[in-house]
């Protein structure tokens, strides 16, 4: 009887483990869904805020750095960035970018074949802030 009590108290502890385990492993976003996105001016402005963050992730990734590369902290809360303010030269550069890789694939690589690859950040940056644009910006081997 004492080992049927050991065996359900170990497996009760094991269980809660594993429950606060895997919630620490889940994203949840504790202000809920992202806020509608303001200040598109390149982008479509029915866009949700879902769609947005996927796609600055997308673009993030594509140059390997972080929000804050585009976004300046919030100057009513540090921890948070302000992603409509336009202070920041790399946010204007950024959209003039998305102008150019949109116009290259209507005007260009759409019309070359159906099953082309269209071009994206990562084509030209490889991950970098900057993009590789001689044979010099190669990586030595």
């Amino acid at each position: 009887m004492i080992k049927s009590n050991k065996k359900k108290l170990m497996l009760t502890v094991i269980l809660i483990a594993v429950i606060f385990i895997s919630q620490s492993f889940t994203k949840s976003k504790p202000d809920g869904d992202d806020p509608k996105p303001t200040n598109l001016k390149v982008l479509p402005k029915n866009m949700t805020g879902e769609q947005i963050h996927a796609l600055m992730r997308t673009y993030a990734k594509g140059l390997g750095v972080k929000c804050n590369f585009c976004h300046e902290q919030d100057k009513d809360n540090p921890k948070k960035l302000n992603f409509a303010a336009d202070t920041k030269e790399s946010k204007e550069t950024a959209r003039k970018m998305i102008k150019m890789v949109d116009d290259i694939n209507a005007k260009f690589i759409g019309k070359i074949d159906s099953h082309f690859e269209k071009i994206t950040c990562v084509t030209c940056h490889n991950g970098r802030e900057t993009p590789i644009i001689s044979v010099d910006s190669l990586a030595k081997k």
